[in-house]
């Protein structure tokens, strides 16, 4: 005899095929521990359900029900669907306020768009004035619209200031040209800590995946002057760094760390961030200038280019103008441009390179007094990434515009849209 046991719960609960196709009748089946199967059905389940059971052809076929002469031992399962991917609340929070963005940016547009206001003159002008409430608020919406309309050419203009500004100059905007061309009055120079030691690093192993990458750039390098094949009893190792960009080149990387440790550091003062913002503070409009390459603009000494060797999967090689990388480098750059500015730094331009003034007059006259010290000078500028005649302008991590300096609210996106953290394993 087994032990007696005592059953005092039960569950209600409807039991179907499982393709869904067959519901059968609700049921109460009470809730026992340990048994041998995880449900039991006995013959009232049977009776009452209509199954007939065949024990031979491993059928049970239903006499009633929904469908009638449906086997249940033998139905299909239907395909299991898979549970949807809920998102995080900071990925929602996210597509959300992009979205907004989006819109705002969208609604933005449309309001300053010439067809919109060209849409909206006419309606506002035969609108009937009702009460002086409703002929202020008229008036209110025409202004805005008429310096709207009065934004929109003003920055049309500036746009075309910009174009026929960079193509008068355009000489400085233009492709480095071959180092041989390059002015012989400033070179970059080493002052050695220990003139006897001798730097020689053994190189990096190559991937062969980076062998077709090493030779392209080794080639563009060799084919502009800007490397020359070496001798040098000095070397120093060379890696690459993958840029984002799916076809973009890797990035070449001098390491010249050792070097710079036997290197005499160059202290030339670097401008103030702090001085830079408040003299731009000042101006109206603004101009952003960028350099083409900056370093490789200026020589090395040819006493000195032995220093510059590099080891390469394809040989060794040296530096005819100055590589990132080096100590010295940033002060070597700040000699020529403070050398070419001297006499407007401070005045309507900071050495970063930005032009502040307080009228379109006056921004006209001062870009073409830094424009023509720059080409004096033998140096050029990136056209794509310079920016003249702004009335707003992003520079040095700030916004600056007539409204003020700000922050640049970039900056801070990733800190307010920063997941909340759940689980430990989540920090």
């Amino acid at each position: 005899m087994g032990k007696e046991v005592s059953l005092s719960h039960y569950v209600t609960f409807q039991p179907c095929s499982l393709d869904g196709l067959f519901v059968l009748k609700p049921l109460r089946a009470f809730v026992s521990p340990s048994l041998v199967a995880d449900t039991i059905l006995g013959l009232p389940f049977l009776n009452s359900n209509g199954l007939v059971i065949d024990d031979l052809a491993s059928t049970c076929i239903s006499r009633t029900g929904n469908v009638s002469s449906y086997d249940l031992l033998n139905a299909s399962a239907l395909p299991s669907v898979p549970r949807p991917k809920w998102k995080s609340t900071h990925t929602r929070a996210s597509e959300v306020h992009g979205a907004r963005r989006k819109a705002r940016a969208a609604h933005k547009a449309l309001f300053q768009s010439n067809e919109f206001i060209d849409a909206l003159k006419p309606k506002l002008s035969r609108m009937p004035a009702r009460g002086a409430h409703s002929s202020s608020v008229v008036a209110a919406i025409r202004k805005r619209l008429d310096d709207v309309n009065t934004s929109v050419i003003f920055q049309a203009q500036l746009k075309q200031l910009d174009l026929e500004m960079k193509k008068k100059y355009s000489n400085l905007f233009k492709d480095l040209p071959p180092v041989h061309q390059l002015p012989n009055q400033v070179y970059h120079k080493f002052r050695l800590k220990d003139a006897n030691k001798v730097v020689n690093r053994q190189g990096y192993s190559c991937p062969r995946k980076e062998q077709d990458a090493w030779k392209t750039l080794l080639d563009e390098f060799l084919t502009s002057g800007k490397l020359w094949p070496s001798d040098s009893e000095c070397a120093s190792p060379v890696f690459l760094v993958p840029k984002s960009g799916p076809n973009a080149l890797p990035r070449w990387v001098n390491d010249y760390r050792e070097l710079n440790n036997n290197t005499v550091p160059d202290c030339f003062p670097l401008p103030l961030v702090s001085e830079i913002l408040t003299d731009c503070g000042k101006g109206k409009i603004w101009s952003k200038l960028d350099m083409t390459n900056t370093f490789f603009q200026t020589k090395v000494h040819p006493d000195h280019i032995k220093y510059m060797a590099v080891r390469t999967p394809f040989g060794l090689y040296k530096w005819i103008v100055m590589p990132q990388g080096c100590r010295n480098a940033p002060a070597t750059h700040q000699h020529r441009m403070v050398a070419a500015l001297r006499h407007l730094i401070g005045k309507i331009c900071h050495v970063y390179l930005i032009i502040w003034s307080s009228s379109l007059t006056e921004h006209i006259k001062n870009i073409k007094l830094v424009l023509v010290a720059l080409c004096d000078a033998v140096l050029y500028c990136n056209v794509k990434k310079t920016e003249l005649f702004c009335t707003s302008i992003n520079f040095l991590g700030h916004m600056i515009s007539q409204d003020g300096i700000q922050a640049d609210c970039t900056k801070a996106l990733k800190i307010a849209e920063w997941p909340v953290l759940h689980t430990a394993t989540d920090v």
